[in-house]
């Protein structure tokens, strides 16, 4: 904090030829048009989820610190990682998504580990840009699930799998399972994803191959036939 010029933190897209040295080796990169950095009002400090600069390197006679935690777009520090050759535990870890909703509670443990072993007063908490949206329902059929798996699974089964997984489970209609899929799984968006969690802890090997059954239908034709009949 006592090297950010005009004590302010801006977010912002780099400008072409913008430069910055970075902690790791010292290495100044030459940023592109439009990456994404961390700013006071005079120039870059951080490239956003890959690295911070060395002009705010925490030294020995640092005393004032601030403290930014914050969700990168895995999309936009995969790119900007590859584009300047930086890899960076901060980056392997945003390029695979991290909790948005640690955010917060990881500033909060991090600052009072910091007052607990160095001393120190905690300030005030900023909190500024858009809150990860809550995970809307997935509707789980029943039904569906045993059809695509091929199994006679019971609902109560579904039910207790998925609330072990630390997914929140209610019931909804007859067959229904309503899933709420906390904020850490990204990976879960839709019904075939849930259908899938299911398979992995019911075990793989315990899925027999099946033949799915085909009901014929003779009385529907064939668009060749409906056109020829026309």
């Amino acid at each position: 904090y006592d090297k950010i010029k005009g004590k302010a933190l801006i977010i912002r897209r780099s400008d072409k030829g913008e430069s910055i040295t970075l902690i790791a080796k010292e290495a100044e990169k030459k940023l592109e048009k439009d990456m994404l950095v961390i700013a006071d009002k005079e120039r870059s400090i951080a490239i956003g989820g890959v690295m911070g600069g060395l002009n705010t390197k925490v030294t020995e006679g640092t005393k004032n610190i601030l403290l930014e935690s914050a969700y990168f777009n895995p999309v936009s520090v995969r790119r900007t990682s590859r584009n300047l050759t930086v890899a960076s535990e901060s980056s392997y870890r945003f390029e695979r998504s991290v909790d948005p909703g640690m955010v917060l509670p990881a500033s909060d443990r991090t600052a009072l580990l910091i007052a607990e072993i160095c001393g120190g007063e905690i300030a005030e908490l900023v909190d500024k840009g858009e809150k990860p949206k809550e995970k809307t329902k997935i509707s789980l059929r029943i039904n569906r699930l045993n059809q695509v798996l091929g199994l006679k699974l019971k609902e109560t089964y579904v039910k207790n799998v998925l609330s072990k997984l630390c997914l929140k489970v209610t019931l909804g209609k007859k067959g229904i399972l309503r899933v709420f899929p906390p904020s850490f799984r990204q990976d879960i968006k839709g019904e075939f994803d849930l259908i899938e969690e299911v398979a992995r802890i019911y075990g793989y090997e315990n899925i027999s191959g099946t033949i799915p059954e085909i009901v014929p239908n003779p009385e529907r034709k064939s668009v060749f036939w409906q056109a020829k009949e026309k």
